[in-house]
């Protein structure tokens, strides 16, 4: 009767776009983040472009998205990205930053979270 076959399968074609879309944004904050992490001029420029679009999500993102432009234009974040500062962290390469075990837990916990709503998203209702 007409009916296309990508009406057929049952799966839209919006929804590849979408899927596109959301994983280059993906890829991009995984390298921002990384710059953040090595603390270089790219991730800290990365972090203030994603910070001001967070500013939208409002009222949460706003609050974090508000404290994270803090930390980054900040004196000390300007320090820490600073030339400077990648000499002081050439010179001790032994210093590594250990994330607290809580903030692990919590992070796991949460990914289970996601994991278990996006799970329930999918399931028929009724």
């Amino acid at each position: 009767m007409g009916v296309s076959d990508q009406q057929q399968i049952g799966f839209p074609f919006e929804a590849v776009i979408f899927g596109v879309v959301y994983l280059v944004i993906a890829l991009i904050q995984i390298a921002v983040g990384t710059g953040l992490r090595k603390f270089t001029p790219i991730g800290k420029f990365g972090g203030i472009i994603f910070g001001m679009m967070g500013l939208l999500a409002i009222p949460l993102g706003t609050l974090l998205s508000g404290y994270m432009l803090y930390l980054l234009l900040s004196a000390k974040g300007k320090y820490i990205f600073s030339p400077e500062y990648q000499e002081v962290l050439k010179a001790t390469p032994h210093i590594v930053y250990k994330t607290p075990t809580i903030i692990v837990v919590f992070g796991v916990l949460l990914l289970i979270l996601f994991i278990a709503v996006g799970i329930l998203s999918l399931a028929p209702i009724g």
